[in-house]
């Protein structure tokens, strides 16, 4: 009998308890976007208007860089009370997990994906600092990828205050001199994310 109950507190002491998953079917909807810049006559260094922001550019070896900045709502302040888990759970954030399923730079005129072998000379994906995706990314979907470090500590304040959760989504890809850029730019991504959660407070 002694040992049975030894169980549950050597798990308590140890922190391995069960960890509870919020995503898609308890309510957190997918994150995306699609952004447009005209490239068409493009002075490497100039601001590109893209939507709501500003798309940043510089001269790089090989290339121009093209940088997209946009920041995304994860969870609603109601959001806390509305989702049964997140209503009687008091834990800790061990991860964001995000499952990719588009990541991809397009031709607005055409339609088309760009050549990632003559188009792009690099792309990277980050959420909150940290680097989730690459060139070879876009030929690889859909991925799961997980958010860990530095990159939870905005999310862990927000949820442990229960207030609005954002995600800061950074894309960047390096156009070569050679071919020329299209005359419009699109990057388009979406993805699901899923909190991770466990341990008490």
């Amino acid at each position: 009998m002694v040992r049975f109950l030894l169980v549950p507190a050597l798990l308590a002491l140890s922190g391995c308890l069960p960890e509870v998953r919020v995503g898609e079917k308890e309510g957190i909807p997918p994150i995306g976007g699609s952004t447009e810049v005209s490239t068409g006559g493009l002075v490497c260094g100039e601001p590109l208007p893209a939507g709501a922001q500003a798309a940043t550019t510089r001269k790089v070896p090989g290339g121009c860089e093209l940088s997209f900045i946009e920041d995304l709502q994860v969870l609603d302040e109601p959001d806390y009370e509305q989702i049964s888990s997140l209503t009687s759970f008091s834990g800790l954030l061990e991860a964001v997990e995000l499952q990719l399923t588009e990541f991809r730079f397009i031709d607005a005129d055409t339609q088309q994906p760009l050549d990632t072998a003559t188009q792009i000379v690099s792309a990277t994906l980050a959420i909150n600092g940290q680097p989730v995706a690459d060139k070879g990314t876009l030929t690889s979907l859909p991925q799961t990828l997980r958010l860990t470090g530095a990159a939870l500590d905005p999310v862990k304040e927000a949820i442990s205050q229960r207030k609005a959760v954002s995600l800061r989504v950074n894309a960047v890809v390096v156009l070569p001199d050679q071919p020329p850029p299209p005359a419009s730019l699109r990057f388009e991504y979406q993805a699901q994310p899923t909190l991770v959660l466990g341990g008490p407070l």
